[in-house]
């Protein structure tokens, strides 16, 4: 129990150090690289255009999971998405007002689109998987307030194993939830 309380403390101060490093310097936004994978940290507020190019990126497939999703700008780039021959996939979570008519909006824009599982208390998820090998995923939701104006953090993983680890999870999550109604 005691090497579990020095592992953890060490943990944490890491965590504390990296943290301070980066709102210390908000312009460290840069690609650390880990066993010869991209990292990318994305910040909020103002990571709207990170989020815009990593859903440009996509060529083929654009798998996104996602809690809450009204901001029209990132909207406007998945129909895009779709409208440029990439197969857009999207699970949101029902239970959110929002989502709802965004939801039916993306459904009738060429976005397949399911509602998460009720089997679970929520879906909390904020990930999304380009083409089988990148992966955006942390705490930022989709929506205005997260994208302009909170303290958000997530990363893009450049790496086809985590991205495969991300998509069995998506594929799971895809064949139990329920297609959404186009508008």
């Amino acid at each position: 129990m005691r090497n579990f309380g020095v592992i953890g403390a060490a943990f944490l101060a890491g965590i504390i150090l990296a943290s301070a490093f980066f709102l210390l310097i908000p312009s460290a936004q840069r690609a650390f690289c880990v066993n010869s994978s991209a990292i990318t940290p994305v910040f909020s507020p103002n990571s709207d255009g990170q989020l815009l190019s990593f859903i440009a990126s996509a060529k083929q497939t654009l798998d996104v999971e996602l809690y809450q999703f009204s901001y029209p700008p990132l909207l406007s780039a998945l129909q895009d998405a779709a409208a440029r021959g990439v197969a857009v996939r999207l699970i949101l979570e029902p239970r959110i007002d929002a989502n709802l008519e965004t939801g039916a909006y993306l459904a009738a824009h060429g976005v397949s689109v399911r509602w998460a599982s009720l089997s679970y208390a929520n879906t909390h998820s904020k990930s999304a998987v380009a083409d089988g090998k990148r992966v955006l995923v942390g705490s930022i939701n989709w929506s205005r307030h997260a994208l302009t104006l909170n303290r958000e953090a997530a990363v893009i993983i450049d790496d086809e194993n985590v991205a495969g680890s991300f998509e069995r999870i998506f594929e799971s999550d895809w064949a139990a939830g329920t297609e959404a109604v186009p508008a």
